[in-house]
């Protein structure tokens, strides 16, 4: 069924978000190509979940040259 497609996506997603933020977190990297690398994602999806983690406080916005900062509080909230 189409329903089931799409859960199976959002709880993908929600992994590959759980992944991310303990990578990001570890590594104290903000580095989109790395997670891509990481991760085995393409570069998009991975800018994609860079977004999710900025939007949830735990990266920066990026600056002029596209480097984010990692947010010194582990414990970040989640949205």
């Amino acid at each position: 069924m189409k329903g089931d497609s799409q859960s199976d996506r959002t709880v993908m997603h929600a992994n590959r978000i759980a992944m991310a933020r303990d990578l990001v977190t570890k590594s104290r990297s903000g580095s989109t190509n790395r997670l891509a690398r990481e991760l085995g994602i393409q570069y998009a999806y991975a800018r994609r979940i860079m977004q999710d983690l900025e939007e949830s406080g735990l990266v920066s916005a990026p600056d002029k040259r596209g480097a984010r900062t990692v947010a010194s509080c582990v414990s970040v909230s989640e949205k």
